[in-house]
């Protein structure tokens, strides 16, 4: 478990945790805030997501955003692509409710800050959603870059 100084912890997904995620993907209001597309879902198809999420480690870990004060997820987060002949992963999504915007903005912020990422770039006009497009940030983290914040 991961834990902020602010209001908000990480915590692996659990297979109950389709039913929130299945509300979030379903309310456009909360794919608004994901650079990935709208993918309105299945409640037995979001069961089972979750569950490949679950107990795929090997190449993806997920984690569910929760509120330190309520424990209530807010969000969820991952990193994707784990590739351990080249050594690199991508950060996945992180998708946070809409009343809890801040907290998960926050949390990513912080992640970012405390494990020393860099901003590399931005795409610009990556992603169209709401009728515009929005640039999206590419963060990266050398290995040596994190071995020598350890010492």
């Amino acid at each position: 478990m991961f834990e902020n100084k602010k209001n908000c912890y990480l915590r692996a997904f659990e297979p109950e945790d389709y039913e929130i995620v299945y509300k979030w993907r379903n309310n456009p209001e909360f794919s608004a805030l994901t650079a990935g597309n709208v993918d309105f879902v299945s409640s037995e198809k979001e069961k089972q997501w979750v569950k490949e999420k679950i107990f795929n480690d090997k190449t993806e870990n997920f984690w569910v955003i929760c509120d330190k004060e309520t424990n209530e997820p807010v969000g969820f987060t991952s990193i994707i692509n784990i590739d351990f002949r080249n050594k690199n992963v991508w950060m996945g999504e992180m998708a946070i409710n809409k009343e809890n915007l801040d907290k998960g903005y926050e949390l990513s912020k912080e992640i970012f800050a405390k494990m020393g990422f860099t901003v590399e770039g931005i795409t610009r006009e990556d992603v169209y959603k709401g009728g515009k497009f929005h640039d999206v940030v590419i963060v990266s983290l050398l290995e040596k870059e994190y071995r020598n914040q350890k010492t």
